[in-house]
């Protein structure tokens, strides 16, 4: 027999997390009559490095009570199934969060190269909210996952219209193909918004309000090219830092070309 000290020191574990899961039914140990102290067996060296098996698997403590407490495997097999789905889930998410690191990394490493106009495609995103005149939308970001909110952009639309700017909706925007990679359970009245061909400018900003001289570059390109475009703009405004930073805020533009952007 083992004292707990013994046993901590043989199992890599504190004596605190020991008693924990005695107290919780996951251990059984014997008591010395004479003092009362835990004394541990070669069973229970087992049962211990059982428990760490499963906390290592990330099962927690009341999953755990009903592993052990099940008398049928079939009940182990579901609660193991459901936590397969739950690693799975996370390991998907994590993959979606790394292209979004490297995204912001690649950003920090080459946004001068972003300064220069460029042809290439918005991607199908689904519409998670819809912000007009700037009014609440806290009932709409209720309804989001804690994933959803991270890993979708917010897009403002500004109108162009002769020597007019205005400034519209904003947009939540979730990329299609980010969604479908983590099986997403969304909304089936979701709006979409298409992929689209459009010219794309990244460039530092002063300030959150976007000018007209700023969205020129774009259009004088789309012109030399003989491109057709429209008067909107796609606009998400970011930051390096922090958004109190004014020496790192930078505007990331999409004019649509061709037949346009199409927005609920």
């Amino acid at each position: 027999m083992y004292t707990i000290g013994e046993t901590a020191k043989m199992l890599g574990l504190t004596t605190d997390t020991i008693r924990f899961y005695v107290e919780k039914g996951l251990v059984h140990p014997e008591k010395n009559p004479a003092n009362r102290y835990l004394l541990f067996s070669f069973e229970n060296l087992l049962e211990l490095t059982n428990v760490v098996y499963y906390r290592c698997l990330d099962f927690s403590i009341a999953e755990i009570q009903d592993i052990m407490h099940s008398r049928g495997s079939s009940e182990v097999v579901k609660l193991i199934s459901e936590k397969s789905r739950e690693v799975e889930h996370r390991i998907r998410y994590q993959q979606q969060l790394l292209k979004k690191i490297n995204y912001v990394r690649s950003i920090h490493n080459t946004v001068n190269e972003y300064a220069e106009c460029r042809v290439t495609t918005f991607p199908e995103s689904y519409v998670l909210f819809i912000s007009c005149d700037r009014a609440p939308i806290t009932y709409q970001l209720k309804q989001l996952t804690p994933e959803q909110i991270i890993l979708c952009g917010s897009y403002d639309v500004y109108e162009l219209n002769g020597q007019k700017l205005s400034q519209g909706k904003s947009y939540g925007l979730l990329r299609k193909s980010a969604a479908d990679a983590m099986h997403m359970r969304l909304d089936s009245s979701l709006e979409v918004i298409r992929a689209y061909p459009c010219v794309r400018r990244m460039f530092h900003i002063r300030r959150w309000d976007i000018s007209l001289e700023e969205l020129m570059p774009i259009r004088m390109f789309a012109d030399k090219l003989r491109l057709n475009y429209g008067p909107t703009f796609l606009v998400r405004k970011f930051t390096l830092t922090s958004y109190q930073d004014t020496d790192n805020l930078y505007a990331d533009i999409y004019l649509p070309i061709g037949e346009g952007l199409e927005l609920p």
